[in-house]
């Protein structure tokens, strides 16, 4: 199911106010695959716009669900995440103001040449992933279920008898 879309010039594509939306599946996402247990189906859309100074930007959101481990108890955890971010783009050779890094309604993004939607997206889910991912209400696991090995001093202990 790996696609491969990408905006060839995404400053026009964002002031022609153009919009595409699809599905990736977890092929489409290396690094979020190996983050994530199980990754299903990812809807997404991005859409271009220009911001009150002028400035291109992309709408993207994306929304699906990811299992992960939960931290505490060990076992699966189902996150459904819905992503949704205005991001104002910046050649790769442009600088980005100070102002702009510290609106918290607008990410500024640098780019080079045409733009990998699949990369895009999977970037703004990374950076939504839990730290600590954890369910509700658990139990971490004993010992014997975390399959942890007996102190070395406890060996030692056994063989000091025998």
């Amino acid at each position: 199911m790996s696609q491969n879309v990408t905006l060839p010039d995404p400053l026009v594509f964002a002031r022609d106010a153009d919009s595409l939306c699809g599905e990736f599946g977890s092929g489409d996402f290396s690094r979020l695959s190996a983050s994530v247990l199980e990754l299903g189906a990812v809807r997404w859309r991005v859409s271009g716009a220009c911001l009150e100074d002028g400035r291109a930007a992309l709408d993207v959101s994306a929304q699906g669900v990811a299992v992960l481990r939960c931290e505490r108890c060990l076992g699966p955890l189902d996150w459904a995440f819905a992503v949704a971010r205005r991001l104002s783009l910046y050649r790769a050779d442009e600088d980005i103001p100070e102002e702009e890094l510290e609106d918290e309604s607008c990410d500024a993004i640098h780019f080079a040449g045409a733009l990998d939607v699949a990369g895009l997206v999977e970037d703004e889910i990374l950076l939504e992933l839990p730290v600590f991912a954890r369910h509700e209400a658990c139990e971490p696991p004993g010992p014997w279920e975390a399959g942890e090995a007996l102190s070395p001093f406890a060996v030692l202990a056994q063989l000091k008898r025998s």
